[in-house]
């Protein structure tokens, strides 16, 4: 996470200088998700447990995740910005290799929220690729059952 230089932007873009989480590293741009701690928008925001019902644009974020304080990290912001409008490092999130992570999810929701195609693609193909996989532990059980049964065959 870093405090970044958004510049002037137009309403409802945030402006000015606000905490980013940077998602990828672009060449010499960074993919950001910009952070509020406007008491409006952490309260209509989205969170699994606190707020299933919130507005699924914006995440929750505490500072039990590694924010400074409770925000709400603005999904539908994401864009690329010159790695130079960032200032400061402000911190990290945790453990965020691990698939179940709050840095996947916000990821994933982004992803989601700004290629909902592409998205659905990924979900059906991942979905094809458990179905062949749990064909696949079943085909070989069954070779295995004819290989056994070819044994007994053979040996009467």
């Amino acid at each position: 996470m870093f405090y970044a230089d958004l510049g002037m932007n137009y309403n409802p873009e945030l402006a000015y200088a606000h905490p980013v989480v940077v998602l990828e590293e672009v060449g010499a741009l960074v993919l950001i998700v910009p952070v509020t701690t406007s008491s409006d928008m952490v309260t209509a925001a989205y969170h699994p447990v606190d707020n299933p019902n919130g507005n699924k644009l914006l995440w929750r974020v505490y500072s039990t995740d590694g924010f400074s304080k409770t925000g709400a990290v603005i999904l539908s912001n994401m864009r690329t910005i010159s790695k130079g409008r960032l200032l400061d490092k402000k911190g990290g999130l945790h453990d965020i290799s691990n698939p179940r992570s709050l840095f996947v999810e916000i990821k994933t929701k982004c992803f989601e929220i700004c290629f909902p195609k592409q998205y659905i693609t990924q979900l059906k193909l991942e979905k094809l690729v458990e179905d062949l996989t749990d064909d696949k532990k079943r085909l070989e059980k069954q070779i295995e059952d004819l290989q056994k049964e070819l044994v007994e065959l053979r040996a009467k």
